[in-house]
């Protein structure tokens, strides 16, 4: 049993005085006010009133009037909640018969002039009476009174008459520091209200409840395991705020249920996820840190306000990227923002990259705090490669990425190891290679590596690139992985793991050679991919047709194809090929040839870049028109008809560019 089980309950002696009121025989004459602040549990703490008193046989009733405007709103939801089936959607649709029993259920007199400020024009059958007076013995729960839109007159003495003149058990829930000392409220209270408890946050018994709600057995028991380190981390936040502790805890099990299985009983693993899970969600609710800059958690824990380096989105060839720009310093302002944030952020020792690891990556909870996505595949590989998974046969650069946890003997060997394999170029893979790239950095810049300085690792580094790339080298297949690799923004990392010396000048000029390498390779290969065009068009039509335009029926993503649509192939082939295999072509093929090249700049406005193939076209064009003075008459027409085609295509390029001069 945790301490969250057994621990006394803070608001024990306000249930028992409800408990007392709610089984009074006769009407106390004066209804209970529970208030407390914001997210200080009111509303949970009268839920489980609810549940507990319906289990004994007690009927209560419980409205919200957030945003409530009408008495009639209120009426209307008294009714639904004694009869859901008369108040279910079909039956709210079927007629004015349920808007008038609506209407005669309750006769309510709101100022006090002996008249029903409700007309009640609807004779209620008596089989329905009965159903209503049912009403008479409950207990009715009135919460965020603070919120109403009626004016605060009108609302108490709505309330009152359910107390004076139909003499049933009333408990108001509000947050009194909402109204002004000036408000008519303090007056008014004093007639409706007989007493009134303060609610404190019970952070112990609504975790234990929000933990029993959930239907994941594993993820109940762990966190049941794990409360106190629940409220460890989440008094940290110092954030007293109930319902977004059970959002806390409903995301816990979302995110548990796509854990490998393998994964999870290991508790430390799940220890740091949702360690991770508590302090992030608190911090974006809170306010200051946007879900959109979790991955740049590290920046901000390494600020210096002596040395205020400004990070800043920058346009490269591959998109739009965040990097740190070396030469920029942060405004006055920006500075006290940022060292707040810090400040708040260090209350976290996990969140250090180098005293703790996130689990999944800082770009993996980015993506989940900012559109609630869960990569499955990114949590596992993350937890795979972390420290407390771990084997001996794991590659010997993810073991040396975790140097912080090693013991001295564990790092000299693997350092070595690592190093050796790095002077040898064995690490051919892309991710790998800017992987160990930066892990050499980050323990060159401690001065843990000294066999080369961060500038001699850079040096190396980028003459391995080239290689590592292979440009000019491959063929179709491999150069469709090429186009599978990623450049991300924020965070950037691969396997699960940031990389390291991510704040180190060094390893930023090496990562955006990476991405300048990365296009230039792409670009090699558009001018060899104008040969597989050439044999794709004579070989199959229709898959040609496909490669050179958006196809919108397709639900499958081909890298290659992507590619194709946005890059300005045909920039690279020779019109003379290309006329040869288009002659060599059946007619519908043909015509289905020029289909697609005019279908194909549909998107003119969206991939710019494909304006580069105007002069294809228009050198293609002047063949087929000195070719048609050899065809005969039927041919020539039908060419004619492929020449209308191939102008649309044209005038889509130069219609674009002149808008866009």
């Amino acid at each position: 049993m945790t301490s969250l089980q057994t621990a006394e309950n803070v608001n024990a002696y306000v249930e028992s005085f409800l408990n007392f009121y709610c089984k009074l025989e006769k009407s106390p004459g004066y209804a209970v006010l529970l208030k407390g602040k914001w997210g200080c549990g009111k509303s949970w703490f009268a839920e489980q009133l609810k549940r507990k008193l319906e289990a004994n046989k007690q009927k209560v009733l419980k409205i919200s009037l957030n945003g409530i405007s009408k008495p009639q709103q209120i009426q209307e939801e008294l009714f639904y909640q004694l009869h859901p089936t008369l108040g279910s959607p079909g039956m709210k649709l079927a007629g004015k018969f349920v808007q008038g029993a609506v209407k005669g259920f309750l006769k309510i007199d709101l100022d006090n002039d002996s008249k029903d400020d409700i007309s009640l024009n609807f004779n209620i059958p008596e089989g329905w009476q009965k159903l209503f007076n049912q009403v008479n013995k409950s207990i009715l729960i009135f919460d965020d009174l603070e919120r109403c839109q009626i004016p605060i007159e009108s609302i108490m003495g709505y309330i009152n008459n359910f107390v004076e003149q139909q003499g049933l058990k009333v408990i108001i829930i509000s947050d009194e520091s909402k109204f002004d000392k000036s408000d008519s409220y303090w007056m008014i209270k004093e007639k409706v209200v007989g007493k009134t408890y303060e609610i404190h946050l019970d952070l112990r018994a609504a975790l234990a409840s929000f933990i029993n709600e959930l239907q994941d057995a594993e993820a109940k028991l762990f966190l049941t395991n794990s409360s106190d380190l629940v409220e460890e981390v989440y008094l940290k936040t110092e954030y007293k705020n109930l319902r977004s502790l059970a959002i806390i805890i409903s995301d816990f099990e979302r995110i548990h249920q796509e854990i490998d299985p393998k994964y999870q009983k290991n508790n430390d693993v799940l220890t740091t996820v949702l360690k991770f899970l508590i302090a992030l969600s608190i911090e974006v609710k809170k306010g200051f840190l946007s879900p959109a800059n979790i991955a740049r958690i590290p920046e901000f824990l390494r600020f210096n306000p002596e040395h205020p380096m400004k990070w800043r989105t920058k346009d490269s060839v591959m998109g739009s990227i965040y990097q740190p720009d070396f030469d920029s310093k942060y405004s006055d302002e920006e500075i006290k923002t940022l060292t707040k944030l810090q400040e708040i952020l260090k209350n976290y020792d996990f969140l250090d990259p180098i005293m703790g690891e996130a689990i999944p990556d800082l770009g993996w909870w980015q993506e989940f705090m900012d559109r609630g996505k869960i990569d499955c595949l990114g949590l596992n590989e993350s937890i795979a490669n972390s420290r407390y998974l771990l084997e001996k046969n794991a590659p010997s650069w993810v073991r040396l990425y975790h140097f912080w946890q090693l013991t001295q003997s564990e790092f000299e060997h693997l350092l070595a190891e690592v190093s050796l394999n790095y002077s040898n170029h064995d690490y051919t893979e892309l991710y790998e290679f800017i992987h160990v790239t930066g892990i050499l950095m980050e323990l060159s810049s401690r001065g843990l590596y000294q066999q080369q300085s961060v500038d001699e690792v850079l040096s190396d580094a980028v003459t391995q690139a080239k290689s590592v790339f292979a440009y000019g080298d491959r063929d179709l297949d491999s150069f469709c992985e090429l186009l599978k690799i990623t450049f991300p923004d924020g965070l950037r990392g691969a396997y699960g793991l940031g990389f390291r010396a991510e704040d180190i000048k060094q390893f930023d000029d090496f990562y955006f050679h990476c991405i300048k390498i990365h296009r230039i390779s792409l670009d090699i290969y558009s001018s060899k991919l104008c040969d597989y065009l050439l044999d794709l068009m004579s070989e199959d039509i229709w898959k040609f047709k496909n490669l050179i335009c958006t196809n919108k029926y397709s639900t499958q993503f081909d890298p290659l194809a992507d590619w194709v649509h946005q890059r300005p192939v045909f920039a690279y082939m020779d019109v003379n090929n290309f006329a040869n295999k288009f002659w060599g072509l059946q007619f519908d093929d043909r015509r289905r040839c020029f289909s697609g090249l005019c279908e194909r700049y549909d998107i003119i406005n969206i991939y710019s870049d494909l304006g580069k193939e105007l002069g294809f076209l228009e050198n293609f064009k002047l063949h087929l028109s000195e070719k048609k003075a050899e065809l005969g008459n039927l041919d020539a027409l039908r060419l004619e008809q492929h020449l209308e085609n191939l102008d649309a295509g044209i005038d889509k390029i130069t219609n674009y560019q002149r808008a866009n001069v």
